[in-house]
């Protein structure tokens, strides 16, 4: 029996995972300390570089061919992508003004205050996002695509990602994601992908995933 194809629910467990844990050092970073804030200003607008990715793989792959089963249904999905893009644009200015002030050790606190507010209201935004498109767009690929043709989705979706930043969302989507959800997804892996692709995967699950949950893995796959 072929394995069900999951086109959203582990790419959105590794965003939410990124989501919280930038969430959390921002609000405890150092305003004092320079390069603590500029390490900061870094991996907030690497991780916007990672969710415009995301967003471009759903708009030019994966809503396509939902769209081509059910003409309509990506709709309101893709009016929520034009506005988190003007809320980005709007934390990429904020950060860089941040950087700025980095640069002249001069850093207001009210600027790094208003920084964590709007990026709160922006996490707060995607992750309402991410539960509509599953609670919409998961269910109707599910019903109205064949696993071939889902299959066929995530291939392309995979040879679009440059192969060190596949790695880089795997290593945050792995961990993410329960034994149940980890199982049928290795399984479709090793059936389906070529023996490199299956044995590299393998490699980024050994070195992301608990140990211990890496053996429970094994052992329901056996």
């Amino acid at each position: 029996m072929k394995q069900q194809v999951d086109l959203f629910t582990p790419i959105h467990k590794a965003i939410r995972a990124m989501l919280y844990q930038l969430g959390s050092e921002l609000q405890c970073t150092n305003i004092a300390n320079k390069e603590e804030c500029r390490l900061m200003v870094d991996k907030l607008e690497h991780s916007l570089e990672l969710l415009e990715e995301h967003a471009r793989h759903e708009d030019e792959i994966i809503f396509p061919a939902i769209e081509k089963a059910l003409p309509g249904i990506t709709e309101e999905s893709t009016e929520e992508h034009e506005a988190y893009s003007k809320k980005v644009e709007r934390l990429r200015a904020l950060l860089a003004d941040l950087k700025m002030a980095v640069r002249k050790d001069e850093i207001p606190n009210a600027m790094v205050a208003n920084l964590r507010i709007k990026f709160t209201d922006f996490i707060a935004y995607y992750l309402l996002h991410m539960n509509h498109e599953e609670e919409t767009l998961l269910q109707a690929s599910i019903q109205h695509l064949s696993s071939d043709e889902l299959l066929n989705v995530r291939l392309r979706v995979q040879l679009d990602t440059d192969p060190e930043r596949y790695t880089e969302w795997l290593q945050w989507m792995l961990p993410a994601m329960d034994l149940s959800e980890l199982v049928p997804l290795f399984r479709q892996v090793r059936q389906n992908a070529p023996p490199e692709v299956a044995q590299k995967f393998d490699a980024i699950g050994n070195e992301c995933i608990p140990e211990h949950r890496w053996n429970s893995l094994h052992e329901m796959m056996n």
